[in-house]
């Protein structure tokens, strides 16, 4: 069961007084998921959760490479130098791809499980690095490039799975409040001043949960 929480300040206008109904009718309501329901999952939303995985790995590999090349100490041969611009690449990688699916998954009336795009992808590469483990003592250059496109898809794959495996609908975000709290998040929004005879009422804050 839902339940939502509301504050308001009032301000007081003139004394109160009983008004007249102007519909006397109720209206009706729009129909609205729930939060807990499972929606269904559509191929273009992992479409888009894959390329924009690979966006964000991008620049996860620039920005990581960056960083190992630069906090290397650049002494010898440059060997050095290398392995931490790829190993610095390799932790961007695996951190961008996550956070692309997370972004992509969350846009819409629909939201995924960031933790579960974080775990998938980490237990997505294992098999890679397994592989890559047995590659090191064979010196078999086959089993090299197997272990590195199951590093690549299977961080990608990982997160698409993970992320989706916690997907369900966004809370109806509360309306006319200053503050909004939804989905274990803070939003400022723009409170809707209520005029009546008597009082006006600012919304401060208001929660659904």
């Amino acid at each position: 069961m839902r339940r939502s929480i509301f504050v308001a300040m009032a301000i007081s206008a003139a004394p109160a007084m009983a008004q007249p109904s102007v519909d006397g009718g109720v209206p009706e309501a729009a129909t609205i998921p729930d939060a807990s329901d499972e929606p269904e999952l559509s191929t273009g939303r992992v479409t888009g959760e894959v390329f924009a995985s690979l966006a964000t790995a991008i620049g996860g590999i620039i920005v990581g490479g960056l960083v190992g090349y630069f906090v290397s100490d650049h002494r010898g041969d440059g060997a050095h130098d290398i392995n931490n611009t790829i190993y610095g690449a390799g932790v961007g990688y695996v951190v961008g791809v996550p956070l692309g699916v997370y972004l992509a998954g969350n846009v819409g009336d629909q939201t995924c499980s960031g933790t579960g795009a974080v775990l998938g992808g980490i237990i997505g590469i294992v098999p890679g690095i397994v592989v890559g483990a047995l590659e090191s003592g064979s010196n078999n250059g086959a089993l090299e490039g197997v272990a590195v496109v199951g590093v690549l898809a299977g961080s990608v794959a990982g997160s698409v799975i993970g992320c989706n495996l916690g997907r369900h609908y966004k809370s109806p975000p509360p309306v006319g409040s200053l503050l909004q709290l939804r989905d274990r998040h803070v939003e400022l929004g723009i409170p809707v001043i209520n005029r009546g005879h008597a009082v006006t009422t600012v919304p401060l804050f208001t929660a659904a949960f």
